[in-house]
């Protein structure tokens, strides 16, 4: 039996709850971003594996597009002739303000999270569906960050003196200079 049939029956919730990740021991580190508060890492990748550690997080399976789930949904909802202030009423009322993005095709829109599929699925009736199944699986991603082989990004160094002065010209001469 290949590996994937033995696990292929596991629900990814049973094993990781929402709220959990699984983390790695974060390895000592003289790195600059160690003492930092977490407000001044910006957006780097490097500061959160330094801090934080490689860890596992929890994404959807599937990349479906937004426009596609809300179009979907929508006629879903169409065909049962239900409002969306109906459906609202079966969700608590922390969502008042949710349910109707997952309607929308436009860029304001979001996609429901797999619990929320669950709830729709009881709401239109359905068991099994194709996009709605797809939608609600999961799965862990490795978080961390690939180093350079070189054990820095080459693009960030120049080589010699040339390549400096080349590349100041560049940045600080008026485009006149280079069309004599």
């Amino acid at each position: 039996v290949a590996d994937w049939d033995r696990f292929s029956s596991i629900r990814l919730e049973d094993v990781v709850f929402d709220s959990v990740a699984l983390m790695q021991e974060k390895r000592q580190s003289k790195s600059k971003f160690k003492g930092m508060d977490r407000i001044n890492w910006g957006a780097s990748p490097g500061a959160r594996k330094s801090v934080l550690g490689e860890y596992f997080t929890k994404v959807r399976l599937y990349k479906i597009n937004q426009s596609l789930v809300g179009h979907y949904l929508t006629i879903l909802r169409k065909s049962k002739n239900l409002s969306i202030s109906d459906i609202e009423k079966n969700f608590p009322s922390s969502y008042k303000h949710k349910i109707c993005h997952w309607f929308r095709k436009d860029m304001g829109g979001s996609i429901p999270l797999p619990n929320d599929i669950k709830r729709l699925k009881e709401i239109f009736g359905i068991e099994k569906d194709a996009l709605l199944d797809a939608l609600s699986k999961t799965a862990l991603k490795f978080s961390t960050v690939k180093g350079s082989a070189k054990g820095r990004m080459p693009s960030d160094f120049w080589e010699s003196d040339k390549d400096i002065d080349n590349q100041l010209r560049r940045i600080y001469l008026p485009i006149s200079f280079f069309s004599k």
